[in-house]
Order: structure tokens, then sequence, then C-alpha cells
């Protein structure tokens, strides 16, 4: 007998949240060296702001590739076209970032 619909549905929606979290993580060690370069003056605001977005947008596309190609190997466009990544979620995970790196370079900054 082969696995229940609903066990393979919930290996998925794990899947899903494993890629997601993996993205969000790599993501995250961009910001935090973006924001300490930014707080050494290494760069400018506005290539700190197009670091930000660049996550957001990065899941909008995987979600549209998915609907324009359903493919299940696509787990991060099939997890943000069934919601289980909704972009209020990328968001608040950005802005807590944004918090925690905003920090963590004002405190290496103030080491220099």
């Amino acid at each position: 007998m082969g696995i229940s619909i609903q066990k393979r549905k919930k290996a998925i929606r794990k899947r899903a949240r494993l890629a997601y979290e993996q993205e969000m993580k790599a993501h995250q060690r961009k910001l935090k060296e973006r924001f300490a370069a930014y707080s050494r003056g290494e760069i400018e605001p506005a290539q700190l702001i197009k670091g930000i977005d660049d996550f957001h947008q990065k899941i909008v596309r995987e979600r549209e590739a998915f609907w324009e190609d359903p493919n299940p190997e696509n787990v991060l466009g099939w997890a943000a076209a069934h919601r289980i990544v909704s972009d209020e979620r990328v968001i608040e995970d950005i802005t807590q970032t944004i918090g925690r790196a905003a920090k963590s370079s004002m405190s290496i900054g103030v080491n220099y």
C-alpha cells in the first residue's frame, strides 16, 4: 500500500518550509554583511535597500514561475503559491532580520 494523500501533503509542506527557512537564512547572512558594510560606510543606502528587497522579489518570481509551470520540484515556488510562505511572512521575517542586523552592525561599528 502506498503513502496516504495526507502524509504526502504533509511531507511536501515540510519540504517547502525547510526550503524557505534555508533561503531566509542565506538572505539573513547577506543582509547582515550589507548592514556591516553600510555601518562602515562602504555602501550607500540605496544598495542597502536593494538588498532588502531582493529576497521578497525572489519569492514573487518563484511563485510566478510555479504558476506558469506547476513543477513540484520548485519547492519555494510551491510554498509561495500555496500560501505556506505568504508575502506577509516574508516581509515580517525580513523586518526582524533588519532589526537584528542593524543592532549587530551598530555594536560592531562601536567596536571599530
